[in-house]
C-alpha cells in the first residue's frame, strides 16, 4: 500500500478512529477495484493485512500521522489525524511520477471511502469478512452465511442484512 493512499483516506475522514476501520475501509476499497498493492488474510476480526499496519506504523514514526489513544469498553481504541507537514507532501505528492497515480486511483474511489468511513465499524468488520469471501465464494448468500458463521452472527439478523448490502454495495461499486 502506498503511504500517500493511507494518508489520503485518514484526511478524508479528518480524524480517523480504529485501526480495526482502517483495515476493514481498505478492505473494502480493494474488493470495490481500488488497486492499493495489499494482501489481506482472514483474522479474527476479518480481513487483515500486514500491509496496511506497516504503513500506518511508518507513517506515526515518521510524525506524519498525529497517533492517540482513549480507552473505551472493548479496550485501547486508536485515532489518527494527519500532520500539517503530511497535508503539505500530500499536495506535493499528486506531481510525484510514482505517488501522483496512485493518488489518482484513490481519488476515484473517494465518494465510496466516505461512505466506508462514516459507517459503524461492526458493520464495516463482518461487511469486509463477506466481501473478502465474496471473492472465494463467487455467490453473495454462500459468502454471507459463511461470513456470518465466521463472526458468530445471526444471519437473519438486521446487522448481518446490512453488511451484505454495504458488501455487495462496494464490491459491485464502480459497475
Amino acid at each position: 500500500m502506498e503511504r500517500v493512499q493511507l494518508a489520503r483516506l485518514v484526511q478524508w475522514s479528518v480524524k480517523l478512529r480504529g485501526r480495526k476501520r482502517l483495515q476493514k475501509v481498505v478492505c473494502l476499497l480493494r474488493e470495490a477495484g481500488c488497486q492499493m498493492n495489499t494482501e489481506f488474510f482472514l483474522h479474527h476480526y476479518g480481513p487483515y493485512s500486514r500491509d496496511v499496519a506497516e504503513a500506518c506504523d511508518a507513517l506515526a514514526a515518521a510524525g506524519l500521522l498525529e497517533e492517540s489513544t482513549s480507552q473505551n469498553p472493548a479496550g485501547v481504541e486508536y485515532a489518527y489525524e494527519l500532520t500539517d507537514r503530511a497535508g503539505e507532501l500530500l499536495q506535493q505528492a499528486a506531481q510525484h511520477p510514482k505517488l501522483g497515480p496512485a493518488l489518482a486511483e484513490l481519488e476515484r474511489f473517494q465518494p465510496l471511502a466516505q461512505r466506508l468511513l462514516s459507517e459503524d465499524v461492526a458493520t464495516l468488520e463482518l461487511a469486509s469478512t463477506i466481501a473478502f469471501m465474496h471473492r472465494t465464494h463467487q455467490d453473495w448468500h454462500t459468502s454471507a452465511q459463511k461470513a456470518c458463521e465466521f463472526k458468530k452472527v445471526d444471519p437473519a439478523s438486521q446487522s448481518a442484512r446490512d453488511a451484505a448490502m454495504l458488501a455487495r454495495e462496494a464490491v459491485e461499486w464502480r459497475r
